[in-house]
């Protein structure tokens, strides 16, 4: 729309849009009387119609709207297609910027998304700031901590955020800058959030899936079972909750079970939590736990297990997914064991 002169508005151009930002041309509109076209259309972004492309200028990548596919890759690798918009689903997700998707609802709130990559309050703030030298230099989105509730989250990067600790992609920036533990609860979020790498652009991954991803936790330890017995010690790198990026050093002792098997190994896996993220807190990996494994023991042995608990007053259960390699003794080539025991923390 034009100033109102007269107090009259005058109509210029008017866009609907299919939900991949492909226009409705039956429902949109342009005054033919319009001396400058907007170009600032789906999303707010700018398109690009010079030689009949119609992309938009996302700022880290350009947009074809008619296929709705970016034009270069994921630079954060988030999906098995590095060229998907948005998860392929638009309407519950966002790119602002062509570096990153996330949901327009996460963190239990609703986040609005001004056109130029800003949340709308920050927008705003911007706009009533007399500091030109900060807000009017032009950064993209980036990664920022909570220093009340320690969540990692996605905020305009131009200027400081009162109450929050800005990240920045890089692991030197975070480690030197902010310190091991901003670096730990930035690279957690990634990791649990990461569909197709473990960690973005590293290329770690298992056959370009992340074993990892929407886990609560990842467990490592090195163990012995002797029968029925285990006696297993390591650590726990935390994915969710306020304690994410921490790493809660563990003993696990199994003392009910029975397993025709002399073995020692290293073992790692998954855990994760059946009930609502938003209620996981690290304590719930400690307590009681029941376990069963099978593997192939023929010197070198290789197995794989599922561990289950309950927390205490809670009607979920924590679940842990882990792979073992290491070296066993059984009268079968392929055995397996059950028992029951507790994992308990090593330190205050």
């Amino acid at each position: 729309m034009q100033k109102p002169i007269n107090h009259t508005i005058n109509l210029t151009s008017e866009a609907h849009y299919y939900p991949f930002g492909l226009q409705i041309n039956a429902l949109s509109y342009t005054n033919p009387l319009q001396r400058v076209a907007n170009k600032y259309l789906y999303n707010g972004k700018e398109l690009q119609d010079d030689f009949g492309l119609g992309w938009y200028d996302y700022g880290k990548r350009f947009y074809d709207a008619e296929v709705g596919r970016f034009h270069s890759i994921d630079p954060m690798s988030q999906f098995a297609s590095p060229y998907i918009y948005a998860a392929n689903n638009p309407i519950l997700m966002i790119d602002p910027s062509g570096m990153y998707s996330f949901p327009v609802y996460y963190n239990g709130v609703l986040h609005h998304i001004a056109s130029d990559g800003k949340k709308e309050e920050d927008s705003e703030k911007d706009n009533n700031s007399n500091d030109d030298t900060d807000n009017n230099t032009s950064k993209p989105p980036d990664w920022y901590i909570d220093n009340e509730t320690g969540k990692v989250v996605w905020k305009d990067g131009s200027s400081e955020h009162e109450g929050f600790t800005h990240l920045g992609y890089g692991p030197k920036k975070a480690i030197n800058v902010y310190g091991i533990s901003s670096f730990m609860k930035l690279y957690a979020y990634l990791i649990r959030n990461s569909i197709t790498e473990i960690i973005p652009n590293t290329g770690i991954g298992l056959l370009k899936i992340n074993p990892f991803y929407k886990a609560e936790a990842i467990s490592g330890d090195l163990g012995i079972v002797l029968g029925g017995t285990e006696y297993d010690g390591g650590g726990i790198l935390v994915l969710a909750g306020n304690d994410a990026g921490k790493i809660i050093p563990y003993g696990e002792i199994g003392y009910i079970g029975i397993a025709p098997e002399v073995s020692t190994g290293l073992e790692f896996g998954r855990i994760d939590y059946t009930g609502n993220v938003k209620n996981f807190t690290s304590n719930m990996l400690l307590g009681e736990r029941t376990k069963i494994w099978g593997g192939i023991d023929v010197g070198p042995s290789l197995g794989a297990g599922v561990a289950w608990g309950k927390p205490i007053r809670n009607p979920n259960y924590i679940i842990s997914t882990t792979l073992s390699i290491g070296v066993g003794a059984s009268p079968f080539a392929i055995s397996g064991g059950l028992n029951h025991g507790i994992v308990i923390k090593l330190t205050k």
